[in-house]
């Protein structure tokens, strides 16, 4: 093996131990979760002194090391990359910039939130986000490892009084870790906001095959993450080919329709759910929407304002 191989090799895995690789997209996403959240704690401190609430929480589901270090443009993300997880390899580990990832922007938002929980399943980058403590030392800050939908159904959603206390939990998953279960629970407590990594872009539409043949396990997966079986029909079309065979096409408009439709279960499931903020890599392939969903109308308007400003949603 070549000196060149093993090092990218040793980059590959060091991945794991270190700060992630975001592409340079994640720039905006980012300035989008700082201004809701700071909307957002403006608003709840006040009501907070007011005696409405005892606090508001701010939790990451995927908190990651706390940075990331973006990939220049040239390295841009396939869908593959954008669903597993794994970004590659990439070039000059010193070269590439810093950027504060979700956790130390939810850190800086003035008012303070009354705490902040850091969920995140890497040990090694649970020891980077423990060094939060003394960098923000008046913080309140819980930092849990492990599962984020097991901590967000069994801890948060039922050992909190959700009428008295309220939060925003912000899901930024690689791909399809995220099932419909999970926010169905969330939004059943009426005192959680959502801000979610909806991956309704090239990563999933490559899951979505054209020929509409899964295998069980397949459709059983992406039935858990949907919620049901509801997606076949709605983005599969049966017909006849010109020997009479039974055939099955991904319909064109597949991507508008499955956000509508997911957008729509959102809305029941919360109350409200915000217009989608839509991502798109550096060659300007759809990636992933950003979606607001709750309960609260003021924080809806919010939502829309923040996520619809700068970019139109496209879609085909």
């Amino acid at each position: 093996m070549s000196v060149t191989l093993i090092l990218r090799y040793t980059y590959a895995m060091s991945l794991e131990t270190s700060f992630a690789e975001v592409g340079p997209w994640a720039q905006e996403k980012l300035e989008k979760l700082a201004k809701y959240l700071r909307a957002y704690a403006t608003i709840l401190a006040n009501q907070k002194e007011k005696g409405k609430f005892e606090g508001f929480v701010y939790v990451d589901a995927f908190a990651g090391a706390g940075r990331a270090r973006v990939r220049d443009a040239a390295g841009s993300a396939d869908a593959g990359s954008v669903l597993t997880g794994f970004d590659g390899l990439g070039g000059d580990d010193e070269a590439r910039e810093l950027l504060d990832g979700s956790p130390r922007i939810a850190l800086r938002v003035e008012p303070a939130f009354t705490a902040y929980v850091f969920i995140e399943k890497s040990r090694n980058r649970i020891t980077q986000l423990e060094k939060l403590r003394t960098e923000f030392h008046d913080r309140r800050i819980t930092i849990q490892r492990g599962d984020c939908n097991q901590y967000l159904r069994e801890e948060l959603v039922k050992r909190v009084d959700w009428k008295r206390w309220r939060a925003v939990v912000f899901l930024d998953p690689f791909g399809m870790q995220v099932p419909w279960s999970t926010l169905h629970s969330l939004g059943a407590t009426g005192g959680i906001e959502i801000i979610l990594n909806l991956p309704i872009g090239m990563a999933l539409q490559r899951l979505l095959k054209r020929t509409g043949t899964f295998t069980d396990e397949e459709k059983s997966r992406l039935d858990r993450y949907f919620g049901d079986s509801e997606w076949f029909p709605l983005l599969y079309e049966e017909g006849t080919d010109l020997f009479g065979e039974r055939r099955v096409a991904k319909q064109e408009t597949a991507e508008r329709r499955l956000l509508d439709w997911y957008r729509e279960r959102l809305k029941r499931a919360f109350g409200s759910v915000s217009e989608a903020y839509l991502v798109t890599n550096t060659k300007g392939a759809h990636l992933y929407h950003l979606v607001w969903a709750g309960r609260n109308q003021t924080g809806l308007k919010i939502a829309n304002h923040v996520l619809t400003s700068g970019k139109k949603l496209r879609l085909r």
